[in-house]
Formats: structure tokens, sequence, C-alpha cells
């Protein structure tokens, strides 16, 4: 959980935590609360290395979309509540423009918020729209890992992700996880 303003709001690893380990919920429950301080965070160089690949991995992913389709980058909004807000909206609004690939989309409903790496509104193949029933065109997450296998930590992630897009009103037929070794998982939507 985390507070902006006067917003509390939960996130995937809200969710993970509660099924990972309920304990670990409480502390970070209290800890967000102010009730106990979060234990000092010292300098990991793996950890760094892992952070660098990463985003050069999701960079890699950026550069190949941006040729092929084009993207609207959403700005990352910081702690500030009205920011917060702002970059949900941005990110609703390109949806409904119809971007084709949307880069660090924010969703920001019921409580929920999720930085997507991406949200693809077009096949892959074609470069068509991906539309429901009605014409509206439909988004699916993408997230990127380096990781070589899809874990379930990574899917509930997606899933969140999905469910949040659900709440917007553009639902997801697939889910994708997009892995460092070049493999892409694709898993229905409605399965996770």
């Amino acid at each position: 959980m985390r507070q902006f303003g006067h917003m509390w709001l939960y996130s995937p690893r809200d969710v993970l935590a509660v099924l990972e380990c309920e304990h670990r919920l409480k502390l970070e429950h209290a800890a967000a609360h102010g009730l106990l301080a979060r234990p000092p965070q010292g300098d990991d160089a793996t950890l760094e290395l892992v952070k660098a690949h990463g985003l050069r991995h999701e960079r890699a992913v950026l550069d190949e979309l941006r040729n092929a389709f084009g993207v609207v980058t959403i700005d990352t909004p910081g702690h500030d509540e009205l920011a917060l807000i702002d970059a949900g909206k941005a990110t609703e609004a390109a949806m409904d423009a119809g971007a084709p690939v949307i880069y660090q989309a924010v969703l920001l409903v019921d409580g929920f918020l999720g930085y997507a790496d991406f949200l693809l509104g077009v096949d892959l193949a074609t470069g068509a729209p991906q539309c429901d029933e009605q014409g509206r065109q439909l988004y699916e997450p993408v997230d990127t890992k380096l990781a070589r296998h899809a874990k379930t930590t990574a899917l509930l992630q997606v899933a969140c992700y999905a469910d949040a897009l659900v709440r917007l009103g553009r639902t997801p037929r697939r889910v994708h996880l997009w892995l460092g070794d070049g493999a892409r998982e694709v898993v229905p939507a409605a399965d996770v």
C-alpha cells in the first residue's frame, strides 16, 4: 500500500504479498501507516546490475515497438497525487485516441495503481487495432522480464493489469510476458 496525498492505493506487489506471506503484508501495511520503520536498504551491486539489464531489455522492446507501430509514452508521475491522477487520465486518453502502443501506462482505478510496461492496442502480426464486438479498441498488458521462464508472480502481475483494464472497460483477450531470452509468453487473460 502506498499513500498519495489523500489516496491509499494497492499495487500488484500488495496482491503478491497476500499470496506469498500474510505476515509480510501486515508489516508492509504497518510501515505504510508509519507504525514501524522500514529496514534500511544498503547498496546492492548485483541488484543494480539486474536493474540495468532489465532497463536495457525494456528499451530494446520499446525501440522495436516504436519502429513498428508508434508509441505513446506516459510520463512517470513520481509521488505527487495530482500528477498520478493526470498520468492515469493520460493513459485513458491514449486508449480513447486509439494509440497503437502505450509505454509506461498508469492504471489507476478503484484504489488500484499499476504501471504496465506496455499496453498493446494492435495485433503484432498485422498492425490492425484489436477491437471488441462494439468496435472499441482493446488493450493487452505486456511486462518485460529478464527471466527465461514465465514465473507465477509475473503472470499475477499482468493479471492485475488485465483486471484494471476490465474495470476501465477495455477487457483484454491476452496478457504478455516478454522474456530476456527473446521468448514471448502469451496467456489468455481469462486464464489468469
